[in-house]
Parts: structure tokens; C-alpha cells; sequence
């Protein structure tokens, strides 16, 4: 029995002021979108035909290397990807580990937009961030294109780069105490349109920001103390939420060296989304921020 295993390996994406390369990526989806029309005659119980109607791709992408992706794709605008963008998977091989040679799968996009959707971290686990990757249609070229016997040669290499951890979390100069999970919302939303019957999506813009940071709590006081009320408060200041940078061979970046994540917002509101308890846990607050500007976002900060 024949079977063909293949691995993740790193993506690239060509834009104005050069190529990203994802070399250490978590996880990788190619999804094409189609919308299936089924003809079902009138008088007829099976469908006759099946026509795609539109097709709206993207492409999923996981990666803990928030200094590469932060370093080049903003949070607030995206990024335009102008040429080439290939997402690869590595043939592996039989009694083995890879095959090598041209045994590997491209899926290619002639243009598109790149942007990040979601940062997370809980606990000791590391940061991860999300990003969503919309294919269009350059009027010749299908948006994406699945070629098998790729070579890899041209291809960026895998590497590590980078990993965050979560770190704390401040509103002005306090640090808000207790924090065991963040996930921030980038909230970008893109939308594509179909225009003079086009199958596929010829132009996208962003036409929302609406970034929210959802942060749990072992310290269900803050509802009454930092919040004072059960549904909606206004943020006293500047949040700033704060990513460790790891270090290799060690535990953490010292905090005063300016290689850190920090996501952070001067205005908003904020209210709690669940008091929670279970059993003999101890009682967590999820406290929701919403941002009324758009968010600023480094790789280069210290923490307080």
C-alpha cells in the first residue's frame, strides 16, 4: 500500500518591502472557500449538476514567533502581499525521515493579504499567534495553486527564532495582580468583494477594527475593586499587556531589556464576562477590555 506522508514547513509571502518567511510555524490550513450550487430539476430527486458558484479561499497559520510576525505584519493594517506567497508541505519519508529531492507539495497565491488575527498565552504554555491569509484572484491565476513534485531548495529553511510566555499585565503603573491566561482580538475584519460576476475575490479591504483583550484572573474581587460593577466599568488608564520573551538554554529575558511583547490600549471600556467556580477550584474573573483606539503593539519593550 502506497501512502504519502507530508510535515508542515515554512511559508513565504512577497510584499512591497521584501519576503516574510515563516520559519517556525506551528500549524498551517489551506482552505479553498468554494460555495457548490446542486441542481435538483424540478420533478427530480438527485441533483443533476454541481456548479461552483464563488469561491472565497484563505490559509490558517499558528506560529509562537511573535517577533518575526509583529516585527513585519502591523496589527492594525495588515499586510499586502504583492507577488508569490507558498505555503509547503515536506514529503516524509518511508523508514525514514524525509524524502528530500522534489517529492514536496506548493500551494501558491499570485497576491493576497496577510494579517493577525489573535495572540494568546496561558499559564506556563507558550504565546501563539494566530493569522488568517485571504488568497485573491490576479484575473488569470486561480488564487491558489497546488503543485506536487516541489523542490524545497528555494524555500525558507526552518528554524527557531523566537517564543514568548505570558507576562503580567498594567494599567498605567500598577500591575493588575493574579493573571493566568490573556488572549487579545486583533479584531481586524477584511472583507472581499465579487465584482461583474467574478468567481473569485478580485479586491479586499478592512473595514472594522474592533480589538478586544479578554484577560482571566485568580482574583474574583476585582469585580467590585477594579471594575465596580457586574456589567461595565471604564478603563482608569493605559492597559498594557506584556509577552516574556523566552531564552534558550535559560527561562526568561531579563524584564529591563527591550526585547518584549507589549499589546496596549489607552482608552475603553471593560466589564467581566464569568465569575467561575468549580468543585474545589478556586473562583476566576474573565475581564473583558474593548479598546476605543487602535491598539499599539511592540517587540521591543521592557517590562516594568
Amino acid at each position: 500500500m502506497a501512502v504519502n506522508r507530508y510535515s508542515l514547513y515554512p511559508a513565504s509571502f512577497v510584499h512591497g518591502g521584501g519576503t516574510l518567511s515563516l520559519i517556525q510555524i506551528n500549524a498551517a490550513t489551506a482552505d479553498p472557500g468554494s460555495q457548490m450550487d446542486e441542481i435538483i430539476p424540478g420533478g427530480l430527486v438527485d441533483r443533476q449538476a454541481v456548479i461552483m458558484a464563488t469561491a472565497r479561499p484563505s490559509c490558517t497559520f499558528s506560529t509562537a514567533d511573535l517577533a518575526t510576525v509583529l516585527g513585519t505584519v502591523s496589527p492594525t493594517a495588515g499586510l499586502n502581499c504583492t507577488g508569490a506567497c507558498k505555503l509547503h508541505y515536506q514529503q516524509r519519508a518511508d523508514q525514514g525521515v524525509f524524502s528530500g529531492g522534489s517529492n514536496n507539495i506548493q500551494i501558491a497565491a499570485t497576491k493576497g493579504f496577510l494579517m493577525p488575527s489573535r495572540i494568546t498565552a496561558s499559564g506556563s504554555g507558550q504565546a501563539t499567534c494566530d493569522l488568517m491569509f485571504y488568497p485573491l484572484y490576479d484575473g488569470t491565476n486561480f488564487p491558489l495553486i497546488a503543485t506536487n513534485g516541489v523542490s524545497l531548495s528555494s524555500a525558507p529553511t526552518p528554524a527557531y527564532n523566537s517564543v514568548f510566555y505570558q507576562g503580567p499585565v498594567y494599567v498605567n503603573s500598577a500591575q493588575i495582580e493574579g493573571l493566568i491566561s490573556v488572549s487579545v482580538d486583533l479584531g481586524l475584519r477584511y472583507s472581499t468583494i465579487l465584482p461583474d460576476g467574478y468567481v473569485f475575490a478580485t479586491q479586499g479591504s478592512i473595514v472594522a477594527r474592533t480589538p478586544t483583550i479578554s484577560l482571566t484572573f485568580l482574583k474574583a474581587d476585582m469585580v467590585a475593586t477594579n471594575i465596580g460593577s457586574m456589567f461595565i466599568g471604564s478603563l482608569a488608564g493605559t492597559i498594557a499587556v506584556y509577552f516574556a520573551r523566552g531564552v534558550a538554554g535559560g527561562t526568561r529575558v531579563a524584564n529591563a531589556t527591550t526585547s518584549h511583547c507589549k499589546i496596549s490600549a489607552a482608552t475603553g471600556a471593560l466589564g467581566p464576562g464569568s465569575v467561575s467556580v468549580t468543585g474545589e477550584d478556586d473562583a476566576t474573573v474573565t475581564v473583558t477590555v474593548w479598546p476605543t483606539a487602535a491598539l499599539a503593539v511592540s517587540v521591543a519593550s521592557a517590562i516594568p
